[in-house]
């Protein structure tokens, strides 16, 4: 019977670490890897992600002071038009591009964050990625992602976010970039984000002057 109680406790268990695991969701993920539809609104360009890779030799170039990329997601749970991710860099541009055997949403900046002395403030912003997307019905946030540097420098990036459509702007803790233009490693933030209608991650090279290459984002819940 001891054995019997044993044998039923483990697998209740093991049947709860089960379902633990079970519950985790994706909610979003890009990977550049797909010939983007463009359509120009009053908030910026909207790029949707067709079916068609893109051409290694192909590079889609905007100029951040005319052109303002708003990213549809690849995969996502609901609806595409929630999810979005664009960025910024004080007078320079970005590009769908090739990165080491992978496609890159690129950034290049001349002017870098290493000025700012206060993350909270979105006025000392020089360059940034930003994610939009809600969160309402879920908890347990995280973001996996990956960054490799065009200067072969491993960068801390700094993350902050806002719940409030970005009037205010709280630290969300620190990742790495890798340290070779070539590497793409892995990332994980978890952010403080349960159950918002709108959530902006922004992801801010907290140092240098480069091109950041994102080789993919993906958003997490635990539910």
């Amino acid at each position: 019977m001891y054995k019997k109680s044993i044998s039923l406790l483990a697998a209740a268990m093991l049947a709860s670490a089960a379902a633990m695991a079970q519950e985790v969701t994706s909610l979003a993920e890009w990977t550049f890897q797909n010939v983007h539809d463009a359509e120009e609104t009053a908030e910026g360009t909207i790029y949707t992600p067709t079916e068609t890779p893109y051409d290694d030799n192909t590079t889609v170039t905007g100029w951040f002071n005319t052109i303002t990329p708003l990213v549809l997601p690849d995969q996502y749970t609901g609806e595409q038009k929630n999810y979005v991710i664009t960025g910024y860099s004080e007078s320079r541009y970005w590009q769908f591009c090739t990165g080491y055997q992978t496609r890159v949403f690129r950034i290049e900046n001349t002017v870098s964050n290493e000025t700012v002395t206060d993350y909270s403030d979105p006025a000392q912003h020089k360059v940034y990625y930003e994610v939009d997307f809600s969160t309402k019905g879920y908890k347990g946030i995280s973001l996996e992602l990956a960054i490799a540097p065009g200067n072969n420098v491993q960068t801390p990036v700094q993350a902050v976010v806002s719940t409030d459509g970005g009037a205010t702007w709280a630290g969300a803790g620190t990742i790495n970039t890798s340290s070779t233009w070539y590497t793409y490693e892995t990332a994980t933030l978890t952010i403080s984000a349960n159950n918002k209608e709108s959530v902006k991650v922004r992801l801010l090279p907290t140092v240098g002057t480069t091109n950041w290459n994102l080789s993919f984002i993906k958003i997490f819940a635990a539910e």
